[in-house]
């Protein structure tokens, strides 16, 4: 997929939402781990690990305090899983040794309350580090302060 840089920095994914028992918004993703070949320039391409076939992945855009629910399918012969930054539980961070690891084939659902507001920081943390970094994925995702008088524009980087 080309992505024309500017189209991103606006370029939202609220998700499907639904309202949960206790009033909270529930937001519900699906992300698919794909091999593509990304254009860098006319005619110039690079053999990439994509979330959702771009890169960077979607900007996931929430409200502090949403109950956030991203299924992550893994569309590659190499092991997957995204690492959010921001708070939540160890089986929900993505790294070596716990669940949302997934392998070739496999699919995963992370789920957690989305906190504190700000931007942060979301990408695959499989081993070997030095194999991945170099595919090109750091993804972001942003999240909108609930208290009434803080400013309006805070994003989250996952």
């Amino acid at each position: 997929m080309v992505s024309i840089p500017q189209n991103i920095l606006t370029d939202f994914d609220f998700g499907s939402v639904s309202t949960l028992p206790d009033g909270r918004l529930l937001r519900e993703y699906t992300i698919l781990v794909s091999n593509n070949d990304v254009e860098l320039f006319q005619g110039i391409t690079y053999p990439a690990w994509t979330y959702n076939g771009r890169i960077p992945g979607p900007t996931i855009r929430v409200t502090e305090g949403d109950l956030i629910r991203i299924h992550l399918q893994n569309g590659t012969g190499h092991p997957h899983s995204i690492h959010f930054h921001g708070i939540h539980s160890a089986e929900m961070d993505g790294v070596p040794g716990t669940p949302g690891m997934i392998g070739p084939g496999e699919s995963f659902t992370y789920e957690f309350t989305a906190e504190p507001f700000g931007l942060h920081l979301y990408h695959c943390h499989a081993a070997p580090l030095p194999g991945i970094l170099p595919k090109g994925y750091m993804e972001h995702s942003s999240s909108t302060p609930r208290k009434v008088g803080l400013p309006s524009i805070a994003s989250w980087l996952w």
